[in-house]
């Protein structure tokens, strides 16, 4: 005799590990695009950022709980989202604006979230002290 519901559970867990690897290699990439951007942007202080927010659950967390990319990596794909956003409006962007200054913006307008959340049941607030860091454009 063999059980149906086992086979179906099988299925039903390998399909969830999938989903998995797919999230991570999504999330990865855009750690990748999201390293690139900021580092364009030729700032100070740009590579201690990165090794920060590499050090923390920023690739990880989620952008809110209950709206938009409420999910695990919501928060890095949500800025990277946003840039994207941002980016399909560079033609309209007047001259005198400096798109390194809306490259951070977009990037990191969400980074004050880091170390915001914790992993419960469901996604709970919780508040830490962040580190800062001075993002002012270099000579």
């Amino acid at each position: 005799y063999k059980d149906p519901s086992r086979k179906n559970r099988r299925m039903e867990t390998e399909g969830k590990m999938e989903i998995r690897e797919i999230k991570r290699q999504a999330n990865e990439s855009d750690w990748e695009v999201f390293v690139q951007l900021l580092t364009g942007t030729k700032r100070e202080g740009v590579d201690s950022l990165i090794a920060y927010l590499e050090s923390t659950d920023f690739k990880t967390a989620p952008a809110s709980t209950t709206h938009h990319l409420c999910t695990a990596g919501g928060l890095l794909t949500h800025s990277v989202n946003v840039y994207k956003a941002a980016d399909t409006l560079k033609k309209v962007v007047p001259q005198w604006i400096d798109w390194e200054s809306i490259t951070i913006a977009a990037l990191l307008h969400d980074v004050c979230k880091v170390g915001f959340y914790k992993l419960g049941k469901v996604w709970d607030k919780e508040w830490k002290n962040i580190v800062s860091f001075n993002l002012t454009k270099g000579e």
